[in-house]
């Protein structure tokens, strides 16, 4: 039995590596060779397609690759180059490559296969680039279009000799930097493939693949797709062990706003007293926006902070030189009429702002709460010197 199961895995990478043969056009027509150091592992999915007639979706085969480890390095897809409405498209067989997180890489074609354009006119090497700038661009707005619309879909039917990319249809609607002109529909329909529900697929994959220990490794030396990858994780298993609490707390000062929404929403799925205290810590990052999020979260919050929360947060509002943080703050506070003498005394200090948008909206936060005298009159004074403004 041992001896069939080496003689099949033999078997598997074999197979594995015939499927992946094919070569990138621009990068040098380079072979992607099996590495026989490497684990292929198959799955069988089943994903939609714009350009498919059933809604119900297609079978196909996606191919991880592993090392020695057991991390995956890569998966692939062997896809069909273009839907034909015609019948006359030349179709060939597309390896699109995608990592771990389900995002684009590369491309490679069978071996002898080139990519056609209108009137059968072969990509030059400049197409080639231009399609994996495409592949790649997550976020273009022309792949709004339907199916039908992309070179005048319905027309084609009409008439089954009409030039597909030569018509006025719906290329005229496309930034001709945005694909491959004479290949609106080649590139509609790798781009699908590409951006399309493999993506979620092969993120559930990494997920179940992955430990904690793993993730907290995303946090502190992964990309910031790594970082948002292992939040998202995090949070979807409550994961608040002293490890992953130690990873998540070395992000406060990020600058990458969805991290920064994230490890709100970590925060705001944990206890009560774990969120105060990691909003108390985010807010004392050195990141302005980072700070103005957790002021807000704690607006929305329907958590009860104690006063020590708010003395705490007072004590750096008082040497904040943002208004739009003391504003938050004061309407945090009198919302919840935390307005402790701890936390007047440290307002008060904000009177003397260079300021006057913050000494001002301080004043007539401070007017009114109960004050001590000294409080009084340094109210007073302030009213004095700025009545103008008042």
């Amino acid at each position: 039995m041992r001896r069939l199961m080496e003689i099949s895995a033999v078997m598997l990478t074999a197979v594995a590596g015939m499927l992946v043969m094919g070569h990138y056009p621009v990068l040098g027509r380079h072979a992607y060779a099996a590495d026989v150091t490497k684990i292929h592992k198959q799955h069988h999915v089943r994903l939609k397609h714009p350009g498919l007639k059933t809604t119900e979706g297609v079978d196909c085969l996606l191919l991880e690759t592993r090392d020695q480890t057991d991390l995956s390095q890569e998966y692939s897809l062997i896809v069909e180059s273009v839907f034909c409405a015609d019948h006359l498209c030349k179709i060939v067989k597309v390896r699109i490559f995608l990592d771990e997180l389900g995002r684009y890489t590369r491309f490679n074609l069978e071996p002898g296969t080139e990519l056609e354009k209108a009137e059968g006119k072969p990509f030059s090497a400049t197409d080639y680039d231009q399609l994996h700038c495409v592949l790649g661009d997550r976020n273009t707005t022309m792949w709004d279009l339907k199916y039908e619309e992309i070179a005048g879909y319905q027309d084609v039917v009409a008439q089954p000799d009409t030039d597909l990319d030569g018509m006025s249809g719906a290329t005229k609607l496309l930034d001709e930097s945005k694909y491959v002109v004479g290949a609106a529909w080649t590139c509609y329909t790798l781009w699908h493939w590409v951006n399309g529900g493999i993506g979620p697929v092969i993120r559930g994959k990494t997920a179940e693949a992955s430990n904690r220990r793993e993730l907290r490794a995303y946090l502190r030396d992964g990309s910031e797709a790594h970082k948002q990858f292992a939040l998202e994780q995090l949070i979807e298993r409550d994961a608040y062990d002293a490890e992953s609490l130690d990873a998540i707390n070395q992000l406060i000062s990020v600058d990458d706003l969805t991290l920064q929404k994230l490890l709100i929403k970590y925060a705001e799925h944990a206890t009560a007293d774990r969120y105060f205290s990691m909003i108390e810590l985010f807010f004392s990052s050195e990141n302005q926006k980072m700070r103005l999020r957790s002021l807000r979260s704690l607006l929305d919050s329907e958590h009860s902070p104690s006063a020590n929360v708010y003395a705490n947060l007072a004590k750096q509002i008082s040497r904040s030189v943002s208004y739009q943080e003391v504003a938050l703050f004061v309407d945090l506070a009198s919302s919840r009429e935390k307005m402790s003498s701890p936390v007047i005394s440290e307002l008060v200090k904000l009177l003397e702002s260079e300021n006057l948008l913050i000494a001002r909206r301080v004043y007539w936060a401070l007017c009114e709460c109960a004050l001590s005298g000294t409080e009084n009159a340094k109210l007073e004074a302030f009213r004095k010197r700025h009545s103008d403004i008042l």
